[in-house]
């Protein structure tokens, strides 16, 4: 009915209209452009809002979050952690290449101290301290081997067996970091 006699039935904001927001990717999220009418017409069809992206019909609030550098559900993050194709990331406190093994985020890339993907270091706070490094004699386990200055490393000293304790030692010689029993 033209309630006000201008010509046009049902126009937008007539009385007891109902708010249609635009959808034009047809995904059942309307942007923040709206209208209100009294039945939806157009993309203008949807009661829902907050689509952040209203061309492309994956994104919406309630999609899956993936990682590829787009806000897939609208919440403001864009690759959040534990998007759909993320990799585990260790944490590396101290900056080494390896991580602590017992803290790790699934992130789309490294971030904060979240940056290993190898979860092996032995003591994340000392960057001397991994697998593969060179053992050498200073009371750390430097290779993370569970071995503290074992034989024959970087800087050990021959010491000689001497099982009588009277100062000369046999042929038997161990090269160790500090003489030990």
């Amino acid at each position: 009915v033209d309630d006000n006699c201008n010509g046009v039935i049902d126009e937008e904001n007539a009385l007891n209209c109902t708010v249609y927001y635009q959808d034009s990717d047809s995904d059942n999220y309307g942007s923040e452009v709206s209208k209100c009418l009294c039945a939806s017409a157009g993309a203008f069809n949807t009661q829902v809002s907050g689509d952040c992206n209203d061309s492309n019909n994956s994104i919406h609030p309630g999609a899956a979050e993936a990682c590829n550098t787009l806000d897939d559900n609208c919440d403001g993050i864009t690759d959040s952690e534990g998007a759909t194709g993320c990799t585990s990331f260790f944490m590396d406190q101290d900056q080494d290449g390896h991580g602590n093994p017992t803290l790790s985020k699934c992130l789309c890339q490294g971030s904060d101290s979240y940056t290993a993907l190898v979860p092996d270091d032995c003591n994340d706070n000392d960057g001397a301290n991994f697998p593969g490094n060179t053992e050498i004699c200073d009371n750390k386990d430097n290779n993370c081997d569970n071995v503290v200055d074992g034989e024959n490393i970087a800087g050990c000293q021959s010491y000689y067996q001497d099982s009588d304790d009277d100062g000369w030692g046999t042929s038997d010689v161990k090269c160790l970091c500090a003489p030990s029993s």
